[in-house]
């Protein structure tokens, strides 16, 4: 039974339906040291409340999938790879699309996190074919299964890839948070984790090795949601190197400052650093790349839509920027479903196709 699993969903809510019975059979009953006893009632009958709630939100957002997640275990491993409900996937017949996760070995950040893999339908059925590559992060707090069991993912890239939508492509589900209590932003932070080497360095160098992939930068993209959109377009501005296109849901343009958001002091007063690490300054004060951004929100989120108000009117050529917009659905992940399958098909528009090697 894992955090996210259906069974402990119905647990907490028999336990709280019995909580409730019990305390109101003895609520009438205490006889002696009522001012002790019925406040620890009424707090049993909240904390399992409280409970039911948590597993919700947890199941929405997969942000503490195995048990070592809840209790603060930063070793623990950060997604098994399973349905929705927890269970195990079966191994993909042939033909099919199948999940891999995988810890890349130590590199230049020093970071080694759990990595999620989608693997196209036809990816074991050949080994003369090279694939682009996306990289998609999640927000904060996140995982890589609020994006794996969360999106439905592999569902969602099995229908694009059918229905030619989308190039067959392999996706990367990276670990981008060192706990779930601490937001990185996807930077080097002044002297704490190299999570920008790790993301752009580290991780891409693993996929290279690990599978059949272009190495060319035109075959790479990345995508992201809320802190993930914003590590997403940070990425493609400062490595255009390595990513040719990025994609960015209800994404901001500007780190955020430390303590908001879960948010650490990342830059330790090195306003150059934080500077740099601002999309927003970037177009506005250097050079730009010659890329592609997409960006995608809910108009009723009020914050991403005042900061793509901002960011837009400052793009310049060479970079070539689009919007699309839906009317409702704020900052939540119900709103990123509708716009994840139309960014994922923007993004591999602008990729390189697969690679015949024969």
């Amino acid at each position: 039974m894992t955090p996210t699993s259906l069974d402990l969903q119905f647990l907490t809510i028999g336990v709280a339906v019995a909580t409730t019975v019990f305390v109101a059979w003895a609520w009438p009953r205490v006889r002696w040291g009522r001012w002790l006893i019925r406040p620890v009632l009424l707090t049993l009958c909240a904390l399992t409340a409280f409970s039911v709630v948590g597993v919700a939100v947890n199941r929405i957002m997969f942000l503490a999938p195995t048990w070592g997640h809840v209790f603060g275990d930063r070793n623990a491993a950060a997604v098994p790879i399973g349905d929705d409900d927890g269970g195990t996937v079966p191994t993909a017949a042939p033909g099919q699309s199948r999940m891999e996760q995988f810890t890349p070995a130590l590199g230049k950040s020093g970071i080694a996190l759990p990595v999620i893999a989608y693997l196209p339908p036809g990816y074991d059925q050949s080994d003369t074919v090279r694939y682009p590559v996306i990289t998609a992060y999640a927000g904060f707090p996140g995982t890589p299964n609020t994006w794996v069991s969360g999106t439905g993912a592999q569902r969602m890239l099995d229908a694009e890839i059918a229905a030619h939508r989308m190039a067959p492509t392999i996706v990367i589900y990276p670990t981008i948070h060192p706990d779930p209590k601490w937001d990185s932003e996807c930077v080097n932070a002044e002297g704490g984790p190299q999570f920008e080497t790790y993301l752009t360095e580290d991780v891409p160098q693993a996929v290279k090795s690990r599978f059949r992939v272009r190495g060319d930068r035109a075959a790479w993209g990345v995508i992201g949601f809320s802190t993930g959109g914003y590590c997403a377009v940070n990425h493609v501005l400062r490595h255009p190197g390595t990513y040719a296109a990025a994609a960015s849901l209800s994404g901001y343009f500007k780190p955020l400052p430390g303590g908001e958001g879960g948010t650490q002091d990342l830059f330790k007063g090195n306003e150059k650093a934080r500077q740099e690490n601002a999309p927003l300054w970037r177009v506005q004060n250097l050079p730009v790349p010659d890329v592609d951004i997409w960006y995608g929100a809910a108009n009723d989120d009020k914050v991403a839509m005042a900061g793509i108000k901002e960011f837009a009117p400052q793009v310049r050529a060479p970079i070539r920027f689009t919007t699309a917009f839906i009317p409702t659905g704020g900052h939540t992940l119900a709103a990123w479903m509708v716009l994840i399958p139309s960014a994922l098909d923007w993004l591999s528009a602008r990729l390189a196709a697969p690679q015949s090697l024969s």
